[in-house]
């Protein structure tokens, strides 16, 4: 019986974090007896050896270009890659998208045309980047996907909400963990006084930095200085000004340790391995690699109290949960590991 090929594509990988990702999906897939043919883009490691087929790069450095540039070498890589899938007779395709815009549904019309059948994995339900599609081309692009998988209950319930057509196409699979990716290291540990809180990955309005920060600013007012915070990931809506000016407004220049940019492969070990605490005060998420990324190094987590973190979090038994945007109780559960 011949083996199960899929084809795997993502121009973001290791541009954007999604390598740990992609190469999570590939890894599963090859423990079920499924080959996994991979394109993506310069920018992506060959993180774990011999978990795919072959890998490709034909989407090249797209991430050094912007606008129309951009885009042809979206679509180039995109054929590229369907015509290295047809010679090695694969039918099936899986994308990763986060939203769907027009591009995204010219990809899924030339996979159609080359006679593929889609899945897609719909990390968003809907934009978290503010960007608006319009609901006849969303409609268009899920009509054209044979399988629509999500991460949790909250983002089937969400999508199915929008379109109830899609509940016998949509399959709800969970995010993966990150152990297989995790260099181990000794577990005898220097403790101190200070507990170290890390937030991490890419920084945006939507993730909440500022009600940490004023949960920490809280603290110092009660007398509670025991804490060390390291903010490591590369901002997108907020710039790098913006982000210092509200670390000094909250009094916090002194106990915060700064890594604006993006954090290489190399480098995320040592963060995590140098956090107690790894905090995730997000206003809205429909999943989230970091929360699986930090319980994967066995670190200690707090998270606001979104669906699809209460879906992977029971408090008090695998982290501890604040009410959503609430600053005071944030810093009541930071104060509660402290003591």
């Amino acid at each position: 019986m011949n083996k199960l090929k899929v084809g795997l594509i993502d121009p973001v990988g290791g541009h954007g974090g999604m390598d740990y990702y992609d190469y999570g999906l590939g890894l599963g897939l090859k423990k079920n007896d499924v080959l996994v043919s991979f394109t993506t883009c310069k920018e992506t490691k060959n993180i774990l050896p011999n978990n795919f087929y072959d890998i490709n790069y034909f989407f090249g450095k797209i991430w050094d270009y912007k606008g129309f540039k951009r885009l042809y070498f979206f679509i180039k890589g995109y054929i590229l890659s369907f015509l290295h899938f047809k010679k090695l007779k694969i039918d099936i395709i899986q994308f990763q998208f986060f939203h769907l815009k027009i591009y995204n549904l010219i990809i899924l019309f030339i996979a159609k045309f080359f006679g593929f059948k889609i899945c897609v994995t719909m990390h968003d339900v809907d934009s978290l980047f503010g960007i608006k599609t319009s609901k006849i081309f969303s409609d268009i692009a899920f009509k054209l996907m044979d399988k629509v998988f999500v991460h949790n209950k909250f983002s089937y319930n969400e999508l199915l909400s929008q379109r109830i057509y899609l509940h016998k196409n949509t399959v709800i699979i969970p995010h993966g963990n990150y152990v297989p990716f995790i260099k181990k290291k000794s577990k005898n540990k220097f403790y101190t006084n200070t507990l170290r809180l890390l937030f991490f990955g890419q920084i945006r309005k939507i993730k909440g930095l500022e009600i940490l920060l004023k949960s920490l600013n809280h603290l110092k007012q009660e007398g509670i200085n025991s804490f060390k915070l390291t903010i490591a990931g590369n901002p997108t809506d907020m710039s790098k000004k913006d982000i210092i000016k509200l670390i000094e407004n909250y009094g916090l220049k002194n106990d915060c340790d700064l890594y604006l940019r993006y954090i290489e492969n190399e480098e995320v070990n040592n963060f995590y391995f140098n956090s107690d605490l790894v905090i995730l005060p997000y206003k809205k998420i429909y999943q989230s690699g970091v929360l699986l990324m930090a319980m994967s190094y066995e670190r200690s987590v707090i998270c606001s109290n979104l669906k699809p973190f209460r879906e992977v979090i029971d408090n008090d038994v695998d982290g501890l949960i604040f009410e959503n945007n609430d600053y005071i109780d944030l810093s009541s559960k930071i104060k509660k590991v402290i003591n």
